[in-house]
């Protein structure tokens, strides 16, 4: 079951930096979300390729990819990073999204992250903006 919430929280991870990576391309900034803080993107607006809408929020981004009406919210680590997750948003992304054949059972999948956690897989830096955020150990040491 854990090797299972690894993959999900992967696959979230990449729509996470499809969504980026749509707008850093389109903006032409490395670090959008520093781009918006210094009000040279739009807090709200849409683009044309890939099609997608997007709105800044606190410390993240929410994102609607226009084909398939995928949606994504996530916040960004410092400079810019967007490999955190927060296991609530995580959880909403699946419950939105019809990404797996089977239901999704938000409990089940909250038990796992924990377990990632304690197992020192996961961990949370603490890092600003997004202080909530856990990261793959894999990616911080």
């Amino acid at each position: 079951m854990t090797e299972a919430t690894i993959y999900q929280l992967k696959q979230y991870l990449s729509y996470v930096d499809q969504a980026n990576r749509a707008l850093s391309q389109h903006f032409e900034e490395a670090d959008v979300f520093a781009a918006y803080r210094l009000k040279r993107i739009p807090k709200e607006g849409k683009l044309v390729s890939p099609e997608l809408t997007y709105c800044f929020h606190g410390s993240g981004c929410y994102v609607t990819f226009e084909v398939g009406a995928l949606t994504v919210n996530f916040d960004f680590g410092p400079g810019g990073r967007t490999d955190g997750m927060d296991p609530w948003k995580v959880s909403i992304f699946y419950q939105d999204n019809e990404v797996f054949e089977e239901p999704f059972d938000s409990v089940a999948f909250e038990r796992q992250f924990l377990k990632l956690v304690d197992s020192g897989k996961l961990i949370n830096p603490g890092w600003s903006p997004g202080v909530s955020l856990h990261y793959f150990r894999e990616f911080i040491d």
